[in-house]
């Protein structure tokens, strides 16, 4: 099932690029809408916090987190060094908090200077919420699949 899953996979890909430029306008055009909606989001949580992001800040920060993502996936613990690197972008190009104050967990914390740590924790639990709801659409897919009659392959 795995290897028929990889080998549909690349013939999907390969049908989409068969398509022509216009296909794959519309893919770009549609990942840049899903991270744009992201960028939009973590603004409004911050906003929600009081804060005043600033838009470009906000945009090197995501792109710059997920563009390091890549990397960062390939070690053990990793979660905690995006954590650190979207978090330390927050504060630093989007204005979002003060890292004079990470001495002071209290200071830091009840004022807005707290807003990056708390944003950072806001997309992790969403990052967590997508990959469950993910997992259990695969788990409904698996399932369809397996409970289905069996594939015809040429």
């Amino acid at each position: 099932k795995g290897v028929d899953f990889i080998r549909e996979l690349s013939q999907s890909v390969s049908e989409v690029r068969d398509r022509g430029f216009g296909a794959l306008s519309l893919a770009a055009l549609w990942a840049i809408c899903g991270h744009s909606s992201v960028i939009l989001g973590i603004w409004v949580a911050a906003a929600s916090l009081g804060a005043e992001p600033s838009l470009h800040g906000l945009i090197f920060t995501y792109g710059t987190a997920t563009s390091l993502a890549m990397a960062l996936f390939a070690f053990p613990g990793s979660q905690l060094g995006w954590d650190l690197l979207f978090g330390g972008l927050l504060m630093l190009t989007a204005g979002l908090g003060d890292p004079t104050l990470l001495g002071e967990p209290q200071a830091y914390l009840v004022t807005v200077e707290g807003t990056a740590a708390a944003i950072v924790l806001l997309v992790r639990f969403q990052q967590l919420c997508f990959m469950l709801l993910g997992a259990a659409v695969v788990a409904w897919l698996v399932e369809r699949e397996l409970s289905g009659p069996p594939a015809v392959h040429d």
